[in-house]
């Protein structure tokens, strides 16, 4: 597994007031593509049930947009606009939900997805 590097103040900030139930000192990392990376935000203490903000149960997903890629935000901007519709078919795979965009404290844009456990 590799070893999450320390988020910015902004980027800490902004998740604590939009989800104060996340642990973000047990977030891992799970991936890169071409324009974000991504983490698991666990929900809540390592021993608590994992109920979400919308309550839902799951963990929470941080895309963060790689340097370099101004393109990155508009795709996440698109993502966010087109997940909501999706949540609303009857698909038999599961679903991102309550996907949201958040800014930081410095202007900066990341999404968030929540991602429920198996039905």
């Amino acid at each position: 597994m590799v070893d999450v590097p320390p988020f910015s103040r902004a980027v800490r900030t902004a998740l604590a007031r939009a989800l104060p139930d996340v642990s973000v000192e047990r977030a891992r990392f799970l991936g890169e593509g071409w324009g974000a990376t991504a983490y698991l935000l666990p929900v809540g203490p390592a021993d608590a049930p994992h109920d979400g903000a919308s309550g839902e149960r799951g963990s929470w997903v941080l895309r963060l947009p790689r340097a370099g890629t101004p393109w990155a935000v508009d795709d996440l901007e698109r993502e966010a606009r087109l997940l909501p519709l999706l949540e609303q078919r009857p698909f038999e795979a599961l679903t991102p939900r309550d996907s949201r965009l958040l800014h930081d404290t410095d202007g900066a844009v990341c999404q968030l997805r929540l991602i429920p456990l198996a039905r």
